[in-house]
């Protein structure tokens, strides 16, 4: 149970947590530095640990975790920043407006999966709303960015299914959960996302990298394979790849 699992870390947990994770990431540096590698994440993870009521304790190891990478790594270093935490000061119970380890990073990146809750309540989640909660979305992330005073990367990734902009991603390996599986495919949903998106970006200086996601290893899409990646926030093989690629070429 994820919320069960962040419901209270104690120092020693947290100390613990960290001193593993910077062991781990000191050494994929070495492997990266040593490939080639441009960018490494220090937030390569899912449903990762939040640190509520321990804030200030974890953004020291944080900014210790930067530094200790650099000593092996000389490309950049990417940080995520809670898309909550960024844009409503908190996650949950975590208090976001006590970190700042994000700053001494290179590359400060929200990861954004649908229109957030408080836009669809301000603008209906519709597609015919989609525009209009989009622009005020990335115009709410512009503007933080620019009070705090960071540039901006933003990593998004929207799914393919009726309504999926809105509602965000599903497990589409659960191909046997009977609420996965009534979910309907549609590509234009997808589409109109990365469209509204990208025009949205028009005029939000503090944005100055966009990460699309995600692009599948290959082209298979069901019935080929049996996972449902026809649902998935994966644009490859569907047309909003060519949507993607439009917009990365546009001059």
């Amino acid at each position: 149970d994820y919320q069960d699992f962040n419901s209270s870390h104690s120092e020693e947990w947290i100390r613990d947590y960290f001193s593993k994770w910077q062991q781990r990431l000191v050494e994929k540096a070495k492997l990266y530095q040593s490939a080639g590698v441009d960018i490494m994440s220090i937030s390569p993870s899912f449903q990762d640990p939040t640190f509520a009521g321990q804030e200030e304790l974890a953004n020291q190891l944080w900014r210790d975790l930067i530094v200790a990478l650099r000593q092996e790594f000389k490309g950049e270093i990417m940080a995520e920043v809670n898309v909550y935490g960024f844009n409503d000061g908190n996650n949950g119970q975590e208090d976001w407006t006590k970190y700042n380890f994000y700053k001494t990073a290179d590359i400060a990146e929200i990861r954004v999966y649908k229109i957030l809750e408080k836009y669809q309540e301000r603008f209906g989640n519709q597609s015919e709303t989609m525009s209009k909660a989009m622009e005020a979305m990335l115009n709410d992330f512009n503007q933080k960015a620019k009070d705090s005073n960071l540039k901006l990367s933003v990593f998004f990734a929207p799914s393919s299914y009726r309504g999926g902009t809105f509602k965000g991603p599903v497990e589409y390996l659960d191909i046997n959960n009977p609420a996965v599986k009534s979910l309907e495919k549609d590509y234009q949903e997808q589409v109109s996302a990365f469209d509204n998106f990208f025009k949205s970006l028009n005029g939000k200086d503090q944005i100055v990298r966009v990460n699309a996601g995600n692009f599948a290893w290959d082209d298979a899409l069901d019935p080929e394979v049996p996972a449902l990646v026809s649902i998935s926030a994966g644009f490859r093989n569907k047309p909003a790849e060519r949507v993607v690629e439009a917009w990365y070429r546009a001059k």
